[in-house]
């Protein structure tokens, strides 16, 4: 059987074979062009797989941002393991950094889609792009005041503190509204 049919017929004992081949040092026998093209997919399924965990990472952090009243620790942790796995993957592949950063809008866009579908939230509920860097996400104190942590507006996206002077005058005015009473139902209504 041919190298090329064995690829073909019996996977597995292709990889047997040629991974016998290399070791022994007989590179000329080995199914050269397959085995390169298998590296090359090992190398594009990493980078999916790395996209893929931050795109549910920003869900999770998305509907954490918006379903306040379901927050609880089983979900914390839910964040902090896609985060660990997240770094992991990212410590053992460090050259997929600028990838994930290119990449950021377009985990955002998933992310947000699948956060709209958990939550039920219309678009308008989101921001229109990713609020937040990628070391903000890998960042195990973030989201800040979320997890009882307070966070630098460094670690926010261009533009967060204009966000945050909005959320300030927009508390201030729910607390003036309320007038000290029901203050938790008029901050909760808050829309910036």
């Amino acid at each position: 059987m041919t190298p090329t049919d064995l690829y073909e017929e019996d996977f597995y004992q292709w990889t047997v074979r040629n991974a016998r081949l290399l070791r022994s040092g007989r590179a000329g026998e080995a199914d050269l062009t397959h085995i390169a093209e298998e590296i090359e997919d090992l190398g594009k399924r990493e980078r999916r797989e790395l996209l893929h965990r931050l795109t549910i990472l920003m869900a999770h952090l998305l509907r954490w941002k918006l379903q306040p009243g379901r927050r609880s620790r089983s979900w914390e942790l839910t964040i902090r393991v896609q985060r660990k796995d997240l770094g992991k993957l990212l410590a053992e592949n460090p050259s997929l950094q600028p990838y994930l950063e290119k990449n950021l809008p377009e985990a955002y866009e998933h992310a947000a889609v699948d956060a709209m579908t958990e939550t039920g939230h219309p678009e308008s509920d989101f921001p229109s792009t990713c609020p937040f860097t990628l070391d903000v996400i890998l960042d195990p104190d973030f989201p800040g005041a979320v997890f009882g942590h307070q966070v630098p507006l460094s670690h926010y996206r261009p533009g967060a503190a204009r966000d945050c002077a909005r959320l300030r005058d927009a508390v201030a005015s729910a607390a003036r509204t309320a007038n000290g009473s029901n203050c938790r139902s008029a901050l909760l209504n808050i829309s910036i």
